[in-house]
């Protein structure tokens, strides 16, 4: 698909070519063309035609979609926080590492402060924890939302 399309297909070579040295937060990650296709194919071209744009319209720089695939493959964030700044990307051009800043998007993936985090929501819950150490294991659904 990339390839019968020129424009496509230099747009793809262009965010396979954004460099981990430029984008924060990517613990050395690259590009992978994989991804990257991806990303284009499902989540670009889908957002094009139903906002009846064409790649040459579009808000999203190539760089953007590789700096995108790095911030997830990195961790980041998330698939699916991916999708969530892919669609801020699309209202207004900002580069990824922007929308994750504003919106408090960065994953936590410090075991230290996931620790401190689950047992404040322990401490703040007790009910809740005791319905479900006596077996009623509908009360962790309770503390997830939290």
């Amino acid at each position: 698909m990339l390839a019968d399309d020129a424009a496509l297909a230099d747009y793809f070579e262009a965010a396979t070519r954004t460099s981990a040295a430029t984008v924060q937060g990517t613990n050395g990650a690259s590009p992978k063309p994989k991804s990257v296709a991806n990303w284009i194919i499902n989540d670009l071209l889908s957002a094009l035609g139903a906002a009846s744009l064409n790649l040459e319209g579009c808000p999203i720089r190539p760089t953007a979609i590789g700096e995108l695939t790095m911030l997830i493959e990195g961790g980041t964030i998330s698939g699916r926080q991916g999708k969530e700044v892919f669609v801020e990307m699309m209202i207004g051009g900002q580069a990824p590492a922007a929308i994750i800043e504003e919106k408090g998007l960065k994953q936590v993936s410090d075991t230290g402060a996931l620790e401190a985090f689950c047992d404040e929501v322990i401490k703040a819950n007790p009910n809740s924890v005791s319905d479900f150490k006596s077996g009623k294991d509908a009360a962790l659904n309770f503390l997830k939302v939290r």
